[in-house]
């Protein structure tokens, strides 16, 4: 008689999609906004996604496959778009940076099930998809991040380390050199 094996309901999976630096630093100011760590923001605006109907409708002509987002069935079809015209090619990885995530198991199910629909075969994709169309949608946003705004994204830092660093006289501590 075969056992089956039990799966743990509290393990965490670890994804680790590379993002531009222009949205992780939009990550890092709603983490700051929110007093939570990046990869909770993260997770955060991964799950909003994929509960959030606009979305997948946005998604909906990158589908290979069909997917099912609550009663309805999103049909995936040949002619589908490719959702690299979105995200970008895997290959221009020079801008980007990893950002680490550790997901729940029914989120990450969740998450491999979108991966399927687009018909790509890595689910760190598909989370840098929802993560890009999440820090877009301002509502996705405001429902992590109450109160904030487009002109949070769009204001530059007051001071960068990199300014400080190049000048002469700074009292910036040398170990930052």
């Amino acid at each position: 008689m075969e056992k089956k094996r039990k799966t743990r309901s509290d393990k965490k999976r670890a994804i680790a999609p590379y993002i531009p630096d222009e949205l992780r630093v939009w990550i890092h100011r709603i983490a700051r906004r929110t007093q939570l760590p990046e990869g909770d923001v993260g997770l955060l605006l991964i799950q909003a996604a994929l509960q959030s109907e606009p979305c997948i409708v946005f998604f909906a002509p990158y589908l290979k496959r069909d997917y099912r987002f609550g009663p309805a069935i999103y049909c995936g079809h040949h002619d589908h778009q490719s959702i690299y015209d979105y995200i970008g090619p895997s290959q221009q990885l020079d801008d980007r940076g990893r950002f680490k995530i550790k997901a729940s198991q029914s989120l990450y199910e969740q998450l491999n099930e979108f991966q399927i629909g687009l018909g790509i075969p890595f689910i760190a994709h598909a989370a840098f998809a929802l993560l890009r169309y999440a820090l877009h949608d301002l509502a996705i946003v405001q429902s992590i991040a109450p109160g904030m705004t487009r002109q949070d994204f769009m204001r530059a830092p007051a001071s960068s380390a990199r300014a400080l660093l190049d000048k002469p006289d700074s009292s910036v501590w040398s170990i930052l050199k």
